[in-house]
């Protein structure tokens, strides 16, 4: 009897006293429906990009990714290029473009779009709320931030 009572204390205090206000940081493991990092990249992102081609000019370039929790996204966008630029047959371009992407553990990875041949290196919140993708392009640079809808 007695060695229950002890038990049971000790599983208690070890249930409270990493909440009791220390310098011990609780940690919330975030549960995610399709199992894998993969999975919390989805729904609809609206997103803003800026960048500068090779030749040097910017662009700036917003629009929506629609990303299905399995390493697949669609972006549609328009993009506003300075006059002047290799890449610039007008000054806007609209734009439907599907590519892939891969997470790791720690929601970082990569993504692409083999349509523009562009790669990119990506990062999400655990959550998935929120997500940058950083250019992994030889010849021109950009970011993007994308928030979930």
């Amino acid at each position: 009897m007695t060695k229950r009572i002890l038990a049971s204390i000790l599983l208690l205090s070890l249930t409270i006293i990493p909440g009791c206000g220390g310098d011990m940081p609780l940690s919330v493991q975030t549960v995610h429906a399709a199992g894998t990092p993969n999975s919390v990249f989805h729904g609809r992102y609206i997103f803003q990009s800026h960048g500068q081609f090779a030749d040097g000019a910017v662009f700036n370039e917003g629009g929506t990714i629609e990303a299905d929790g399995a390493g697949n996204f669609t972006l549609n966008s328009t993009m506003n290029t300075l006059a002047g630029s290799v890449q610039a047959a007008s000054l806007f371009h609209p734009s439907s473009i599907a590519g892939t992407y891969d997470l790791g553990p720690n929601f970082t990875g990569h993504a692409g779009q083999p349509q523009t041949n562009d790669h990119e290196a990506l990062y999400c919140t655990p959550d998935g709320a929120r997500c940058t993708m950083v250019s992994e392009n030889i010849g021109f640079t950009w970011l993007a931030t994308l928030e979930r809808d």
